[in-house]
């Protein structure tokens, strides 16, 4: 969770996110974060998400965690 979350977060601009995976892993069925400048010939899949709360969704989508524990759970 640790890894995705600074993956979307660094895609963060003002109320919208943008992230990619990996369009060969996610064919087999893993998420595999990438940067669409090293991806393969294929291209990776875009998200562009426009949210009124960017850190509610980003906290759904990848909850904060200390220690690789999700806060909720402590």
């Amino acid at each position: 969770l640790d890894a995705a979350r600074r993956m979307i977060l660094a895609g963060r601009k003002g109320n919208t996110l943008t992230f990619y995976l990996n369009k060969q892993a996610a064919y087999v069925g893993h998420a595999s974060f990438c940067k669409p400048e090293r991806e393969s010939p294929l291209g990776p899949i875009t998200f562009h998400i426009e949210c009124d709360d960017i850190d509610k969704l980003v906290d759904w989508l990848a909850t904060k965690t200390i220690g690789g524990v999700p806060v909720d759970e402590l």
